[in-house]
């Protein structure tokens, strides 16, 4: 009775393990499905970014008065080219108004690039960095996490091959008890009809 107990216990140990193998298993691809997630979310926060910066520099105002200074450049241009251009100022005052137009719009160019170079680096150096470091961190966890997992899912596969060990040898040791077991009924059998037989025998039958 007590080995057949023994045996029922190491089963619901092996049942145990292989459940415990399969949860580990199952949450070693929940953390694959979050690392793939976070890595999605953080290059669309990066190209949301980069199209907000894109879209504030486009719709800066000194952008637009740069765009009509050149606009009416070309148009001026074309109408000295044409031979339809009509002058409204002498010929000196006009080359001056055209001289600081030109230098006024170079220097707004020049000034727009270096905004748009402090814009970048500020955010080379805090957003991209902040977020690149926010990812390491949690790629460190998820790793730490994964590896621990590793290691239990190791344990309990190391319990289950005991288990499963402990198992064969209880079953081994079962049916050498019931191949005793049936000798020694045969056995039994035996002596009982020899008993029966020296009972029963008449008393000077030799």
């Amino acid at each position: 009775m007590r080995l057949w107990a023994v045996a029922a216990l190491v089963a619901v140990g092996v049942c145990s393990a292989c459940g415990e193998s399969s949860a580990l298993e199952e949450q070693l691809r929940v953390l694959s499905k979050q690392v793939t997630t976070l890595l999605d979310r953080r290059r669309e926060d990066l190209a949301s970014i980069a199209d907000d910066l894109r879209r504030k520099v486009l719709s800066s105002a000194e952008l637009g008065d740069v765009r009509d200074e050149m606009q009416k450049l070309r148009l001026e241009m074309e109408q000295i080219r044409s031979g339809s251009f009509q002058r409204q100022e002498p010929h000196t005052r006009q080359e001056k108004n055209d001289h600081l137009t030109v230098k006024w719009l170079s220097n707004a160019v020049a000034e727009l690039k270096t905004e748009l170079s402090e814009v970048q680096n500020t955010l080379n150096s805090t957003v991209i960095l902040q977020n690149h470091e926010q990812v390491d961190t949690e790629l460190s966890l998820l790793k730490s996490d994964v590896s621990n997992l590793n290691k239990e899912l190791e344990v309990a596969r190391k319990k289950n091959a005991k288990y499963e060990a402990d198992l064969l040898s209880i079953r081994e040791e079962l049916a050498s008890l019931k191949d005793h077991s049936r000798a020694t009924a045969v056995m039994c059998g035996k002596t009982k009809n020899q008993v029966s037989f020296w009972e029963f025998r008449p008393v000077g039958a030799d």
